[in-house]
């Protein structure tokens, strides 16, 4: 009975702690994948209105085979937000971007 007693204070203090850890992490998260889908859409209406100025990939699987391909003139991005946002590189003056068509982000 005293094994009880003793284990259940524990046990309480650590759920009271979890739900605010989690809670504050799902904000900022929140945050970020809104402001991610904002950029990607100002960035697919960028490739519709110039699309001179944008090499546009369906997947990141072809656009590292592009950079690979083309690795002694293509630049890779290296800055991580820009390149969740979908830019990838870039080559001969064009912006590399990973855009799939709309048909693929429908949900199923």
């Amino acid at each position: 009975m005293l094994l009880f007693w003793a284990a259940l204070p524990l046990s309480a203090s650590t759920a009271a702690n979890s739900p605010r850890v989690i809670s504050s992490n799902v904000a900022i998260h929140s945050a970020n994948y809104s402001d991610t889908m904002q950029f990607r859409a100002s960035l697919r209406q960028d490739v519709m209105n110039h699309p001179n100025e944008f090499i546009t990939f369906e997947t990141q699987t072809s656009a590292d085979r592009f950079l690979e391909e083309h690795s002694e003139e293509a630049r890779r991005e290296t800055d991580r937000r820009v390149v969740l946002r979908g830019i990838v590189g870039y080559w001969q003056g064009k912006m590399l971007v990973v855009m799939p068509s709309l048909s693929d982000l429908r949900p199923l």
